[in-house]
This record gives C-alpha cells, sequence and structure tokens, in this order.
C-alpha cells in the first residue's frame, strides 16, 4: 500500500489526531462539529496517485489544509472543551476555559498566517481545477478539424435520419460511427436528444475509446471534489475564530484629553 495513504489503527480507538487525519475535526467554539475534511479514499490514492499526476498533487494539497489551519483549529478547541471538562470534573465555576489560548495578540497574528495559507493553498487548488476541466473539455471521442461542406451535409442528414427513425431502431442506430459522429458533433436538440442523454452517449463513446483517461479523469474529479469540503471546513474554521476575536478584542484606551495652549 502506498506511504501517502491514511488508515486508521484496526485496534482500539483512533487518538484525537489519528481520526482528524482521517477527515474529521470536532469543533467546540468554531461552529462546524464533527464537520468532515476531505477524506480522499485509498482505492483513489492507489490507482492514480503515482507521483506527478494531478490526483497526488490534490492529495498533497489537501493534507497541508488538514495538518495545518483544519488541525491547528481543531486543536485549539479541543483544548477549551478538554479545559472545561476538567473544571467540570474539579467542581470549577468560575473560570473561563478559554484561558487556555494563546493571548489576543497572538491569536491575530496566527489567524493571519493561517488565511494566507489557506489563500495560497485554495489558488494552488483552483489552478488544478481549471487544468483539469481543460482537459476533460479537450478529450473528443470524434475529430472534426478536418471536416469540409461534404462531411458537414453528410453529418446534417445522418442527424435527420436519426430523428425520423422508430423509437425501437434509434438505440442500434447510436451504436453506430457514423450515426455516433454526426449526433456528437453537435448540440443534442438538432439530433433530437435532451442534454442528459446526449451526455450519457458522450460518456459512452469516451469510454469506449479512451477507458483509462475517463477514469483518471473521474479520479481527479472526485479527489478534487473532496479537497475543495476540505476547504470549506477551514474556512469555516477562520471565520469563526475571526468572529471570537471581535467578541473578545480589548477595548482600546483612552484618549488623553488634548492640552490646552494658552495664547
Amino acid at each position: 500500500m502506498p506511504s501517502n495513504v491514511i488508515q486508521l489503527p484496526s485496534d482500539g480507538p483512533p487518538t484525537r489526531h489519528e481520526a482528524q487525519r482521517a477527515g474529521v475535526t470536532v469543533g467546540h467554539r468554531l461552529g462546524f462539529p464533527s464537520a468532515p475534511l476531505g477524506l480522499i479514499p485509498s482505492e483513489i490514492l492507489q490507482a492514480h496517485g503515482q507521483p506527478g499526476s494531478r490526483v497526488a498533487a490534490v492529495y498533497r494539497l489537501n493534507l497541508q489544509l488538514a495538518d495545518g489551519p483544519a488541525r491547528y483549529y481543531h486543536d485549539q478547541a479541543e483544548n477549551v472543551r478538554e479545559a472545561a471538562l476538567t473544571d467540570r470534573a474539579r467542581g470549577v465555576h468560575d473560570q473561563d476555559p478559554a484561558r487556555v489560548l494563546p493571548d489576543y495578540t497572538a491569536r491575530v497574528n496566527q489567524l493571519k498566517m493561517q488565511e494566507q495559507i489557506v489563500d495560497r493553498l485554495t489558488n494552488e487548488l483552483a489552478k488544478q481545477e481549471i487544468e483539469h476541466i481543460a482537459e476533460r473539455e479537450a478529450l473528443k471521442p470524434f475529430t472534426y478539424d478536418k471536416y469540409g461542406i461534404g462531411e458537414i451535409l453528410r453529418d446534417q442528414e445522418l442527424r435527420a435520419l436519426y430523428r425520423s427513425l422508430p423509437a425501437a431502431e434509434k438505440a442500434a442506430a447510436k451504436e453506430r460511427e457514423p450515426f455516433a459522429r454526426a449526433i456528437l458533433g453537435a448540440e443534442p436538440e438538432l439530433s433530437g436528444l435532451s442534454p442528459a442523454e446526449h451526455g450519457l452517449m458522450l460518456h459512452r463513446e469516451l469510454l469506449t475509446r479512451f477507458p483509462e483517461a475517463v477514469q483518471r479523469l473521474a479520479a481527479e474529479a472526485t479527489t478534487i471534489e473532496f479537497a475543495r469540503q476540505t476547504v470549506t471546513t477551514v474556512k469555516a474554521a477562520l471565520r469563526e475564530e475571526a468572529a471570537a476575536l471581535a467578541v473578545v478584542a480589548p477595548p482600546e484606551p483612552a484618549k488623553a484629553p488634548a492640552s490646552r495652549v494658552w495664547k
């Protein structure tokens, strides 16, 4: 099994860090209790997570988000929760469990740093997603760049013929390459198909001709979606921390009255 696959131990409950790495972060005052991080399935990493692949690149981004900002605020929230439980067990009711947090200035500086990290990783994720979409859109079952007027007219006739076929014969016609080429080379309405039917036909043709590329692109899409889920969770933590800091901000020192100058 690849070394970059995170697995929980099979014996005994996971530790706090293991559970968080595996995809769940528990918040005390963060507003997202048991919010899921993007846990990328191990089977995707095994099949498509080779070094240099897009899946591997997105996985690293996801892990940096989980092990960086998400883990930091997860641990901060857990420290507060554990302090509250300890106080309750000792019968202490007059202390704020948030006393275990860093001081205000340190929290503000930490928030700024974590926001910069999240912005950088989010931008890198967006770049990976743009490249993924561009490659997916460029993958076509047929090429039309050498088409002339004869080929264009032929495809128009084939689409018209397809529209006129009985429903029982249309399924067989779509399996024939001339019809498939004509149908997929134009808008679905020109063949009397719905966008969903057209998309399903396109996927089937791509899977027949480029099975490895289709499976890899599907794995990339899943990996990117899980990473976006992690981004959403982490940004929620940053917003909650910013809101908490706004509440506990120390009052500004009173300004001394301006001295009056007598002339």
